[in-house]
């Protein structure tokens, strides 16, 4: 396979398959000719008593054709037409040209590995976008990580092409697919690079097995000399191939003293700059004022980091959204008095500063609050079915208040854990 000009099959009845590759100008294929001689070679399995016809197709020559099962042919193309032993009926199947005419038409010819339905200026299939707007059509908010995925497809499309013309990468040395996700908790920073792998699996960057392996300090950081190496190591090891998300990357820095923290950071920036070609694709993520003294400490990785996402805060509308589809999760939903409280419950009972450090996690608070009103409202005995999977306006004010005390309550310690000076966001 693979010499131009010619076209091969290991079965004479296998002819309906399409081209999987064409090069040169729009044609037609004229006729199907018997060469009569076996296939060359003992690549190919099977090949004693076959014959390989010659395609002759003006001015275009082909590489390979895809083979379909006999019976599936046969069953297609109908009963054999006696003059010519390689026609089986009026409906018999040509080889494939679209992919010719489209090239032709395009003033270029047709890149190695592109296929049929596949977009032009890039080997990434078709597919892909539809397949990033159906999964972030359930994603509430976060109007600018979506533009960014999006920005970043195409990016890919272009460096493919300029690669596909022989420009080469335009892209800086030592730059892959490495990432990082500013932003407070409770933002989808875990949700969207779970879905990252799915995506480059789509655009054939990483294979359909590639892992997704999340990791935080306490699983690189070890307790002795030599522990956080090794542990670092073995889940590089685990994940490569794959995805690495090391959520809160700012921690491995922010020690004091001889904090074993840098030395999983040396490990991660070693495999960086191995230029191994299944080494994972690292994905940092963290709050935004950490992460960017993170990567200031460390001028090296933020040259190799080809993506930054800003995940913003959501707002009360955005909560509400978040808090009606959980409670939707749950089997439960809201009244119409109670969906109109809930806006009103995130603005007013909780402060600015609060749903910047919590964000979904507040809706999910609220939820779990409301339903526990709820639950003290109703009597066992009595309730209704509806009764049961209703939350209504009260249950929302009750909830609300007992979520804002625990949030308060809360709120102190994970400031200090960052270092977030009073009155100012997170």
């Amino acid at each position: 396979l693979g010499v131009p000009g010619k076209v091969l099959f290991t079965n004479r009845l296998r002819l309906s398959s399409a081209l999987r590759t064409v090069r040169g100008a729009e044609s037609r294929a004229q006729s199907w000719e018997p060469a009569g001689d076996p296939l060359p070679g003992p690549g190919v399995p099977g090949n004693r008593g076959r014959v390989k016809p010659r395609l002759h197709i003006r001015g275009v020559s082909a590489d390979f054709v895809a083979l379909t099962p006999p019976e599936r042919t046969m069953a297609r193309l109908g009963p054999r037409n006696s003059n010519d032993p390689f026609h089986r009926g009026p409906t018999a199947a040509r080889p494939r040209l679209s992919d010719a005419r489209r090239s032709a038409a395009e003033g270029r010819p047709l890149a190695a590995g592109e296929r049929e339905g596949q977009k032009g200026g890039g080997n990434v299939p078709s597919g892909v976008e539809e397949y990033l707007d159906k999964e972030l059509s359930g994603v509430v908010g976060l109007d600018s990580v979506k533009a960014q995925l999006r920005q970043m497809i195409k990016n890919i499309r272009v460096e493919e092409r300029r690669r596909e013309m022989g420009l080469g990468s335009c892209s800086e040395e030592g730059e892959a697919y490495d990432m990082v996700f500013y932003g407070n908790p409770g933002t989808g920073k875990t949700s969207i690079a779970r879905l990252v792998p799915a995506l480059l699996q789509k655009m054939q960057i990483l294979s359909k097995k590639a892992p997704f392996l999340e990791v935080g300090r306490q699983d690189l950081v070890g307790a002795f000399i030599g522990a956080t190496e090794a542990n670092t190591v073995k889940k590089i090891g685990e994940a490569r191939g794959g995805v690495m998300f090391v959520d809160e990357a700012y921690t491995l820095t922010s020690g004091e003293g001889k904090d074993f923290g840098v030395k999983a950071l040396e490990t991660i920036m070693q495999c960086m700059t191995s230029n191994e070609k299944d080494r994972p694709i690292f994905i940092f993520a963290g709050y935004k004022p950490q992460m960017e003294s993170f990567l200031q400490a460390n001028p090296g990785m933020a040259r190799r980091i080809a993506y930054k996402f800003h995940f913003e805060d959501y707002t009360p509308e955005q909560l509400t959204t978040i808090a009606i589809d959980k409670a939707t999760k749950r089997g439960l939903s809201f009244s119409q008095a109670a969906r109109g409280a809930l806006p009103r419950a995130f603005a007013h009972k909780f402060t600015q500063q609060a749903r910047s450090l919590w964000n979904g996690g507040l809706a999910s608070r609220l939820v779990s609050e409301s339903v526990q009103a709820l639950n003290r409202r109703l009597d066992p005995a009595t309730a209704t079915r509806e009764e049961l999977c209703t939350i209504e306006e009260g249950d929302v004010a009750e909830g609300a208040d007992s979520a804002s005390a625990a949030v308060c309550a809360l709120q102190g310690m994970v400031e200090d854990s960052l270092g977030v000076e009073e009155g100012k966001g997170g």
